[in-house]
C-alpha cells in the first residue's frame, strides 16, 4: 500500500527507493515542496517473519496498534516490548531511554509483562519485573534479552531467509544503483567547483553520502609520479609545453587505463552504496582542453577509447561569458575560454539526452537550483512513475489491502502507461483492447512480456496494484450507463500524461461496453464532444466516428464515455485510399462545423493528430477516426503531413528527407490528392513549411520534436 502511495506521487515525486536488507522495509526519498527543504523522507518498517535486528517485535507493535488522535500508533504494551527489544541490540543506553522504557510499561503494566513473557520468555519476565520494581539499573536484563533475539536470529530457517533476501537485494542493487554520477564541465572560471560545493549540501538528503573527484578516478598514481618529476600547478594548465606524439598517446592510454580500472571500486561501488559522485571535467574534457593534458596528438584515438567507458548519468554543462570568466581566471584568454565553452555546446547539442546546458551566466542560487531540478528529474526517470498517472490511478480508486488488483505495465522510461485488471484481462497487455503494437515484431515482445508477467504473477514486467473500486469512476459510470456490475478493466495514460486518461469499460462478464476518457482539460473535453456531436449528425461516408453516451465533471477533471469502435491490425500503416478519401471529406464539411469553428479564408477542418495510431480500417471500407482533442482549422494538407511526420518521428518509417522531397516534387497520389482539394503543386513546399513552423503548443497531444521540425525545414530550405 505504501509503495503504491509513494509511486502515484501521494507524498511528493518519487525520486529514491533503496531496500533494506529486510523485504517490504524500504526508505523513500520524494520532493519536498517546502521553502527550505528539497526532500522529505519515508522509513517504512515492515517484518512479518523477524528476520531483522528487532526480530518480531515490529510485528508486535503493528498488530496492536491502537488510536490515538486519528493516528494509529502501538500500544503501550507493544512499545515497551518493541523498546527493549531496541535498546537491547543497540547495546547501550542514552540519556532518557531508561526513564523511556519505564514510562511505556508504567502505562500498562499487566499488558506489557504479559507480552514481554510471551515473546522473550523468562528473560522478558526478569526484566518487567525490574521494570515494576523501579529498577535503575537494565543493563544486564537488557544483555539477556540481547542473547535472546540473537539465539533468535541464528534458526535455520531464519538464515535461510535472510540469505535469499540478502542475496536479491544485491542483486537488485546491483543492477539498479541508487547512486549517480553527476559530472560537471566547461571552461576553467566557469565555476565547476562553486556548483560542486553547492550540490554538496543541496543533494545530501537524497542520498547516504557524497563523493568527489577530478578527472578521473586516480587509482593509478599520476604520470608525473612514475616519472619522478614535480606535480604541474592545475591554476597554470597551459604553461607546461605539450608532449610528443608518442608521450601524447602514452599519456591517453595510461588514463584511460586509471578509468576502466578504477571505475568499479572508485565509482559503481560507492553507486550502488547511495552514494552521489560528482565528477569534475571527466574523460571528455581531453578533447576539449587537450593543453590541460599535455597533448599534441591522439584525440581521435581519445574518442574512440572513450566509446567503450562507462558515462556518468548526467552531465552539466555551463554556459558562461567568455569575458567574464576570464576576469575570474585570468590564466585562460577569453578566445580560448570561448573556444572550450563552444566545444563543450556542440558535444551538448550532439547528445542532448544525456548532457545538460545550464546557464551559469544566472546568479549561483539559481544555476544551483537549475543543476538540482535537472538531477531530480533523472532520478524521477529511474523509478515506476506513477505521477503522470495520478488521473488514472484515481479514477481505478484508492490503494488498498483487499479489492480489485491490476498489473500497472510501465514503458521504457519506466511511466505507468496501462493499468489491466487481473482478473478480466488474462492474456495481459495484448488481450486488454487498450493496446495496439505498432508493428507485428513488437506484437511478440509484447506477448513474452504478457507472459513473464502472468508467469510470475506481476513481479516481472509489472507492478501489483490493489485498489477499492467503490472509490472510483466505475460507480458513476455505472450510473450514468444505467447498468449495473460496471467496472474498468484497463486503463491507457498517454506518453506525455497531461493528466489525462483512457479507460475501458466492461460489464459483469467482461465483454466492453464503452471507452472513458478523463481529462482536466475540461475545454478540451467539451470541444471534442461538440465535435463528435455535430459530426454525428452528417452523413458521413468514408469515416464513422464514436458516439458520445454521456458527459459530466468528476474530480476537477472532465469525463466523456464513448461508443467503442472496432479496432484491427497494428497501429501503423502507411496512408492509403481509406485515409486519403477521409482527408477529402474533412476538408468537405468545413461549412457544416459552424457551430464549433468559425471558418476562415483558405482554411478547412482538421482532425489535429491524424496518425495510423489513431484511426482503425474497418472491413466496410470505412476508416474509424478517434481523439479529436485537436480538431480546428488550418491549412490544407495539415494532416496529411502530419500523419507522414508522426510515422518518421515516432514509427520510423521513412525519412525527413522523403517528406521534404514529396513536397517538392508530388508523387502521383499526392498530385491527386491536391486536385481533389484544389491545391496546385507548387504551393505544396509552402503547406509543409507553415506546417512544420506551426509551434508544438498548438498540438498539444501531438508528439513533434523540435529538432525533427528543424531539420526538415533546413532539408526544406537547401541547407545540409
Amino acid at each position: 500500500m505504501v509503495d503504491s502511495l509513494a509511486r502515484q506521487g501521494s507524498f511528493g515525486r518519487l525520486l529514491q527507493r533503496i531496500d533494506y536488507d529486510i523485504p517490504w522495509c524500504r526508505y523513500y526519498v520524494v520532493e519536498s515542496q517546502e521553502t527550505n527543504r528539497n526532500y522529505r523522507q519515508i522509513d517504512v518498517a515492515c517484518d512479518p517473519w523477524g528476520l531483522g535486528r528487532y526480530g518480531v517485535s515490529i510485528q508486535v507493535a503493528l498488530a496492536n496498534a491502537v488510536d490515538v488522535g486519528g493516528i494509529r500508533v502501538p500500544s503501550p504494551a507493544a512499545q515497551t516490548l518493541y523498546l527493549a527489544v531496541k535498546r537491547s541490540m543497540k547495546g547501550e543506553l542514552h540519556v532518557g531511554d531508561a526513564e523511556q522504557l519505564a514510562d511505556a510499561f508504567c502505562q500498562d503494566p499487566d499488558g506489557a509483562a504479559s507480552l514481554l513473557h510471551d515473546f522473550l520468555g523468562f528473560e522478558g519476565g526478569r526484566l518487567a519485573r525490574a521494570l515494576q520494581n523501579n529498577q535503575s539499573n537494565l543493563a544486564d536484563e537488557l544483555q539477556a534479552i540481547r542473547s535472546v533475539c540473537l539465539r533468535s536470529r541464528r534458526r535455520p530457517e531464519i538464515i535461510a531467509k535472510r540469505f535469499l533476501f540478502g542475496a536479491l537485494r544485491c542483486a537488485h542493487r546491483t543492477r539498479r544503483p541508487t547512486g549517480i554520477v553527476v559530472a560537471i564541465v566547461g571552461p576553467d572560471g566557469a565555476g565547476k567547483s562553486t556548483l560542486a560545493n553547492g550540490l554538496d549540501l543541496a543533494l545530501r538528503g537524497a542520498f547516504r553520502r557524497v563523493r568527489r573527484l577530478h578527472s578521473t578516478p586516480r587509482l593509478l598514481p599520476p604520470p608525473s609520479q612514475l616519472l619522478g618529476r614535480p606535480g604541474r600547478d592545475s591554476h597554470l594548465p597551459h604553461t607546461s609545453s605539450p608532449s610528443g606524439r608518442v608521450g601524447s598517446i602514452a599519456r591517453i592510454v595510461y588514463l584511460w587505463l586509471d578509468v576502466v580500472l578504477g571505475w568499479w571500486p572508485k565509482v559503481w561501488v560507492p553507486r550502488i552504496r547511495s552514494t552521489l559522485m560528482l565528477l569534475e571535467r571527466g574523460w571528455p574534457d581531453l578533447t576539449v582542453d587537450p593543453r590541460r593534458y599535455r597533448l599534441s596528438a591522439g584525440l581521435q584515438l581519445a574518442k574512440q577509447l572513450g566509446r567503450v567507458l562507462p558515462r556518468p548519468d548526467v552531465v552539466l554543462v555551463l554556459d558562461t561569458d567568455a569575458s567574464v570568466t576570464h576576469t575570474r581566471k585570468p590564466e585562460l584568454g577569453a578566445s580560448e575560454i570561448d573556444r572550450q565553452t563552444q566545444a563543450w555546446l556542440a558535444l551538448a547539442r550532439r547528445n542532448p539526452q544525456r548532457l545538460e546546458v545550464l546557464d551559469a551566466r544566472q546568479p549561483l542560487q539559481a544555476v544551483l537550483a537549475d543543476a538540482v531540478s535537472r538531477i531530480n528529474d533523472r532520478l524521477a526517470l529511474r523509478h515506476f512513475d506513477g505521477g503522470g498517472a495520478a488521473v488514472a490511478l484515481l479514477s481505478l480508486g484508492t490503494p488498498t489491502r483487499e479489492g480489485s488488483k491490476y498489473w500497472v505495465v510501465p514503458d521504457r522510461d519506466r511511466r505507468a502507461r496501462w493499468f489491466v485488471s487481473t482478473e478480466s484481462a488474462s492474456a495481459g497487455l495484448m488481450r486488454s483492447g487498450i493496446f495496439r503494437p505498432m508493428h507485428r515484431r513488437h506484437a511478440f515482445a509484447v506477448l513474452a512480456r504478457d507472459y513473464a508477467m502472468r508467469a510470475s504473477r506481476g513481479r516481472l514486467g509489472a507492478t501489483r496494484l490493489t485498489v477499492d473500486p467503490t472509490a472510483g469512476l466505475a460507480p458513476l459510470i455505472s450510473q450514468h450507463l444505467r447498468r449495473s456490475g460496471v467496472a474498468i478493466c484497463a486503463a491507457a495514460v498517454p506518453k506525455d500524461g497531461r493528466g489525462r486518461a483512457v479507460l475501458r469499460v466492461c460489464d459483469q462478464r467482461g465483454r466492453l461496453i464503452a471507452y472513458a476518457k478523463v481529462s482536466r482539460d475540461v475545454d478540451r473535453i467539451e470541444q471534442e464532444t461538440q465535435t463528435l456531436e455535430q459530426l454525428a449528425s452528417l452523413s458521413l461516408t468514408h469515416f464513422r466516428v464514436p458516439t458520445v453516451l454521456a458527459v459530466f465533471d468528476w474530480h476537477e477533471a472532465s469525463v466523456v464515455l464513448l461508443e467503442p469502435l472496432s479496432l484491427t491490425g497494428t497501429s501503423d500503416r502507411p496512408l492509403g485510399s481509406a485515409e486519403l478519401d477521409t482527408l477529402v471529406e474533412l476538408a468537405g464539411i468545413t461549412d457544416d462545423l459552424r457551430s464549433v469553428f468559425a471558418p476562415a479564408a483558405g482554411e478547412v477542418f482538421v482532425h489535429g493528430d491524424f496518425a495510423p495510431w489513431n484511426s482503425s480500417r474497418s472491413r466496410d471500407g470505412q476508416l474509424a477516426l478517434w481523439d479529436w482533442e485537436a480538431a480546428h482549422l488550418g491549412a490544407p494538407l495539415h494532416d496529411y503531413f502530419h500523419w507522414r511526420f508522426q510515422r518518421v518521428t515516432l514509427a520510423s518509417a521513412g525519412t525527413l528527407a522523403d517528406i521534404v522531397r514529396s513536397a517538392i516534387k508530388p508523387p502521383p497520389a499526392l498530385r491527386a490528392l491536391c486536385s481533389r482539394l484544389s491545391i496546385a503543386d507548387e504551393a505544396v513546399p509552402d503547406l509543409l513549411r507553415g506546417y512544420l513552423q506551426r509551434s508544438s503548443g498548438d498540438f498539444p497531444h501531438a508528439s513533434q520534436p523540435a529538432k525533427a521540425r528543424a531539420r526538415a525545414i533546413d532539408l526544406l530550405d537547401g541547407r545540409p
